[in-house]
């Protein structure tokens, strides 16, 4: 592909090389590190050579405890049901507006507290109280008996679940942790 522009583009692009001959990669043979057409290695043959065989050693990534990621979840989801149930509250007129918007503050300012405190025992606290909240918003808004009621079924769902995932993984890992130190003793 000899073209009047072929010298000004990047060197190792396919369609650079002049048509004399096979391109260099195509002699590599199969087991190639390089990309057909390319000069620059496949993603997964980037790093340092490996021996056949040998994989680098993983250490598993601890995971996060479930409770506080599905109450964080359910809270940061909650701010906006304040956010659109303020524009519902402000469009109705039930209040001030000056009243509304302090009472929305409030409310999402509480969600995003709660949901950054799910790792100790207050962000359930404080978690609950705000699903009390919203259940009370209903006196303003009546769809949010319907919609708090909901939150704070998946909010019940969420602490309960979480718990007891939590639970199940802290156990799997002690008897993971036994076993492993028995087999170590026996070897």
């Amino acid at each position: 592909m000899n073209t009047p522009h072929a010298a000004s583009r990047r060197p190792g692009v396919a369609g650079d090389r002049p048509s004399a001959g096979p391109a260099p990669e195509a002699s590599a043979g199969a087991g190639s590190a390089r990309t057909e057409g390319t000069d620059t290695p496949r993603a997964e043959d980037t790093g340092p050579p490996r021996t056949q065989g040998t994989e680098p050693a993983r250490t598993p990534r601890r995971q996060r405890p479930a409770r506080p990621m599905f109450g964080s979840t359910v809270l940061w989801s909650e701010v906006f049901v304040v956010f659109f149930a303020l524009l519902v509250a402000f469009s109705l007129r039930v209040a001030d507006p000056t009243v509304l918007g302090i009472l929305g503050a409030v409310g999402m300012v509480a969600c995003a507290v709660a949901a950054r405190l799910q790792r100790t025992r207050a962000g359930i606290v404080l978690g609950s109280a705000v699903q009390m909240l919203l259940l009370l918003g209903g006196f303003l808004v009546p769809t949010m008996f319907v919609v708090g009621g909901v939150f704070a079924i998946i909010w019940a769902l969420g602490v309960w679940l979480g718990l007891k995932i939590d639970r199940e993984r802290a156990e799997r890992e002690t008897s993971a942790s036994t076993t492993h130190a028995a087999t170590e003793g026996n070897g």
